[in-house]
């Protein structure tokens, strides 16, 4: 790796901040390999309240909800979970085509994972889907973070 000038870090570690302030972006990690900055965010939550998918994988190790979303934070391809509430049961998607069509549920909260940089650290939304469009109907969208 290449070490950068003192002034050079600074200008580099200033303009990042500046970048992430504005950005309002929840940082994890920042290194810099091979002249490469790279820039790790905490990732973004979708929870969608008693709604879940078909096509997720039930994974009996994890029994809550905060195990169940660690657990897909882990396994890059994760892109969703269902967490049977009154099962205590985790159900895993790594495939997107399975959050196509959402269903109504008594007892299942989907979380979906973003992975990218973004303003927002997580959203909780409430309300009634469209299983087909999968677009939300009179939904109640609040700010998680």
């Amino acid at each position: 790796m290449r070490r950068c000038r003192y002034s050079d870090e600074r200008i580099l570690d200033m303009l990042l901040s500046i970048y992430l302030r504005v950005r309002k972006v929840t940082v994890q990690r920042v290194a810099v390999i091979s002249d490469v900055l790279l820039v790790v965010c905490a990732p973004r939550w979708v929870i969608l309240r008693l709604q879940q998918s078909v096509g997720g994988v039930r994974n009996n190790a994890y029994t809550t909800e905060a195990s169940c979303q660690a657990y897909c934070t882990s396994v890059p391809s994760c892109v969703a979970v269902d967490f049977n509430f009154e099962e205590n049961a985790c159900f895993v998607h790594t495939n997107p085509q399975d959050l196509r069509t959402v269903y109504d549920s008594t007892n299942t909260n989907q979380h979906r994972i973003y992975r990218d940089c973004t303003t927002t650290t997580g959203m909780v939304v409430s309300g009634r889907r469209q299983p087909t469009t999968g677009v939300v109907v009179d939904s109640d969208i609040q700010s998680t973070a």
